[in-house]
């Protein structure tokens, strides 16, 4: 399970829209499709922040269902070819990743897949933090520190690839 509990009432309610959304991919109903997307998304997006207050701070945004499911199949596929390490094996610059600690996605296991296929990966891990560090009461200002000191660190006194916890 990618998230903390979402509690009996939240998970009906999740349940009740992937049906719609099932239902309304049998139809090919685009507009009902990123209707019920998006709903999904409000409902879930509080489980991405440490404090729930984070969500007031979030832009809108409008997603097409159509275009996730297409590029998360692709994905996927790449995955499953074994594709994914040909692929990481020819980036030749230095891969960031910031993560935070209550981040459900990508988990922490991505974060070591990550790890053993970049040459030249550098991932933090973000104490008391969601998926938006920037944003996050408890994180915002290290989050800024610590991209500050990537950004003004010359690439020959880089840090090791280890996972920096701050």
């Amino acid at each position: 399970m990618l998230f903390r509990s979402t509690g009996e009432g939240l998970q009906s309610q999740l349940d009740h829209i992937d049906e719609a959304l099932q239902e309304a991919l049998k139809q090919s109903n685009s507009s009902l499709l990123d209707e019920l997307f998006m709903q999904r998304i409000k409902l879930i997006e509080p489980l991405y922040h440490h404090y729930p207050s984070t969500s007031e701070l979030m832009p809108t945004c409008s997603l097409h269902f159509q275009g996730f499911l297409e590029s998360k199949e692709e994905l996927w596929k790449l995955i499953m070819q074994g594709e994914i390490p040909r692929i990481l094996a020819q980036v030749n610059v230095p891969v960031y990743a910031l993560h935070g600690e209550f981040d459900p996605i990508p988990a922490v296991e991505t974060l070591h897949f990550l790890e053993s296929h970049l040459t030249d990966f550098h991932p933090t891990l973000l104490k008391a933090t969601g998926h938006f560090p920037w944003l996050e009461p408890s994180s915002a200002v290290e989050c800024l520190e610590v991209l500050h000191h990537i950004l003004s660190t010359p690439r020959s006194e880089e840090h090791t690839s280890e996972l920096q916890s701050h």
